[in-house]
């Protein structure tokens, strides 16, 4: 039935997905950004993981120094970070999370919880685009090396959808809690999250290309 409700907001795309399953069930919290207000996807291997790479792979490390250079990680993941503290106070679970997500949490609030937070950075190759996809794979590459089963899914309200079915697929059971992360940042360097017109026209090619190559099926 989760499944079937699922597939039938996947054909229609733009509602998204308030609630799913149970949160007291979850094992782990995993994150996906939308958007970014600094580094082109081009630019992600020289300026981001290089930075991570030459700081010892130490993710507080350089999510600090991206602090002070004054890295933009935009609304959305602002948003998403917010919620994220709210239930790892509230249900004390560990958290994979992209980078911009990590750089949006409050820096104490990430000091006093870094050991439950597991950042995932962008690939050391810059020909490898770091989709939806490959954060999963990541995701539950993870997850499977703490034997963690059930995730919360935090993600934009309009792509929220394909990436728990991205879940099931990779055999990891979603959980939605109500989140309500819907807002565009014009400022981002993704012209496709910055604004509904633009989403619009990506992801509905992009669901498409997932059915085509079973990334949700």
């Amino acid at each position: 039935m989760k499944k079937l409700k699922l597939w039938l907001l996947y054909f229609l795309f733009w509602p998204g997905l308030k609630k799913l399953g149970n949160v007291s069930k979850a094992d782990v919290i995993a994150i996906q950004a939308f958007g970014r207000g600094a580094f082109q996807d081009r630019e992600l291997a020289e300026e981001v993981r290089k930075l991570f790479e030459e700081l010892h792979q130490k993710d507080w490390a350089t999510i600090l120094e991206l602090r002070q250079r004054g890295f933009d990680p935009g609304e959305p993941n602002r948003q998403l970070a917010r919620i994220c503290q709210k239930l790892v106070d509230k249900h004390h679970l560990p958290v994979i999370t992209q980078w911009e997500v990590a750089v949006a949490l409050d820096y104490e609030w990430y000091v006093q919880y870094k050991e439950k937070i597991i950042c995932l950075w962008p690939p050391a190759d810059p020909e490898e685009y770091f989709d939806t996809w490959a954060v999963k794979q990541q995701t539950v590459k993870i997850m499977r090396q703490y034997n963690w089963q059930v995730a919360i899914e935090l993600a934009h309200q309009r792509m929220i959808v394909r990436a728990c079915l991205i879940l099931y697929k990779l055999g990891v059971t979603p959980v939605v809690c109500n989140q309500k992360v819907t807002c565009f940042d014009a400022k981002s360097v993704q012209p496709w999250t910055t604004s509904w017109f633009r989403w619009i026209k990506r992801e509905f090619l992009t669901r498409g290309h997932h059915i085509l190559y079973r990334r949700v099926w």
